[in-house]
């Protein structure tokens, strides 16, 4: 849904990848073309997606790079891709993967906020822009990894009533 909807916005409103409009729609089929691969293969009984979750995980942060390189830069609508990312990984790998994924989102974002702003001097760079969204991510992911964990604490809580008590006694008294 997500890499459809994409192509269909971005084929909807034409003048968002105006100086790559070509790129654009290649890699945004590339990632049609990719996601529908995944999830034929995910419906599989015998697939066993769990094998390719950091390969799929990173190409998604790849693809959501790129998509805003090539669209707008730090000012891409694609931008929000990024916390889709996140909630991958909350759901993947709790805290940890969620922490890790903000490491590598925020610096790809960075990173393509530097090359747009400090290097390029892109007329429509917007610093304040870029600040703010930049603040975003990092609360978002902050949020996510929170509830990771509470989320991990919970099962723990709950797999430990489960298990109580760990045996019933034979002797009536003492039960």
């Amino acid at each position: 849904m997500l890499a459809t909807s994409s192509l269909v916005a971005v084929w909807l409103d034409p003048s968002e990848p105006a100086k790559y409009a070509r790129i654009a729609y290649a890699l945004l089929w590339a990632y049609v073309i990719y996601a529908g691969a995944i999830a034929g293969a995910a419906w599989r009984p015998e697939f066993r997606i769990e094998r390719l979750r950091l390969v799929t995980h990173l190409l998604d942060l790849s693809f959501f790079t790129i998509f805003a390189y090539f669209t707008a830069g730090p000012s891409s609508p694609f931008f929000a891709y990024f916390v889709f990312s996140l909630v991958c990984a909350t759901l993947r790998w709790a805290w940890k993967g969620t922490l890790w994924t903000a490491a590598g989102a925020i610096a790809a974002y960075l990173a393509v906020g530097v090359y747009f702003g400090g290097v390029l001097r892109d007329a429509a760079f917007e610093l304040h822009t870029f600040i703010i969204r930049g603040g975003y991510l990092s609360v978002v992911a902050v949020l996510l990894a929170y509830l990771g964990r509470y989320e991990e604490q919970t099962r723990e809580e709950v797999s430990l009533l489960a298990a109580w008590p760990p045996g019933i006694p034979d002797d009536l008294e003492e039960l």
